[in-house]
């Protein structure tokens, strides 16, 4: 046996394959394939920033969400929130995840609607808290 560095693309292709057929294995429940999203928000052609992430089964996910500092305040991460939101609804989704730290956007996440579900201290380093977030579509507030 060895390790080697492997494509990311392939690798994810092949975890998620396993990953399926440990499921089915496993619980009845559904298999589902992870589809991405992305969206990005553009002015005169100048990017502005984007979200991005996936879906899976009932819930997206949203890896990535940042904005150019002279567009903060003006509610474009909110937009953009709510373009992931909507296709989120779209496709069926009970819940969207978001991950964040203390000094980026848990306010702004907060305020949008998110759930602190978890948070940990000094990770990923010494001096700062990551908070895991869950925002609940089937609430009577996002219906």
């Amino acid at each position: 046996m060895e390790i080697i560095d492997y494509s990311l693309q392939k690798n994810n292709q092949e975890l998620t394959a396993l990953l399926n057929e440990h499921q089915l294995e496993n619980s009845d429940g559904p298999i589902g394939k992870a589809v991405e999203f992305s969206f990005a928000a553009f002015s005169e052609g100048s990017y502005l920033g984007g979200i991005s992430g996936h879906k899976w089964l009932n819930t997206l996910h949203v890896s990535l969400l940042a904005t150019k500092p002279a567009v903060r305040q003006q509610g474009l991460g909110t937009k953009l929130l709510n373009q992931a939101k909507n296709f989120a609804l779209a496709n069926d989704c009970h819940f969207i995840t978001i991950n964040t730290q203390d000094f980026q956007a848990k306010d702004f996440y907060l305020d949008y609607g998110f759930d602190i579900i978890a948070e940990v201290a000094d990770m990923p380093f010494t001096g700062t808290t990551k908070y895991f977030m869950l925002m609940d579509l089937t609430a009577a507030e996002h219906t």
